[in-house]
């Protein structure tokens, strides 16, 4: 039994998530292959349209790490959870969010609308 590291776990999911390498360090390794085939072959193929699919993907396995509600490959919790560092991780990636939209007046619809 492989112990996997809540913080790695979720580091590796906001920093690199959009590659699929937390799915990798998690044990899944064909969604991690699925995520990395999504941005960077799939997102030019369909104009970016898999590239938002991916972010989406990789948005709600962040916020299942930070709540600690994400398992491994092999159905294990990740170790060393600490509830602060979730609920801090969650706050700070969702005010840098908002304030990015509200700076900008960014909607989905821009977004959708630019060309990758």
């Amino acid at each position: 039994m492989t112990k996997r590291k809540y913080v790695t776990a979720l580091l590796l999911s906001w920093f690199l998530g959009f590659l699929g390498i937390h799915r990798f360090y998690t044990g899944y390794t064909a969604i991690g292959i699925t995520i990395l085939l999504c941005t960077l072959v799939f997102s030019v193929i369909t104009f970016g349209l898999s590239l938002l699919i991916s972010l989406l993907w990789v948005s709600i396995d962040f916020i299942s790490i930070c709540f600690n509600s994400y398992k491994d490959a092999e159905g294990n919790e990740l170790i060393e959870y600490e509830p602060v560092i979730g609920k801090l991780a969650f706050t700070i990636v969702t005010l840098i969010i908002t304030t990015g939209i509200l700076k900008n007046g960014l909607t989905i619809f821009d977004i959708i609308q630019t060309k990758f």
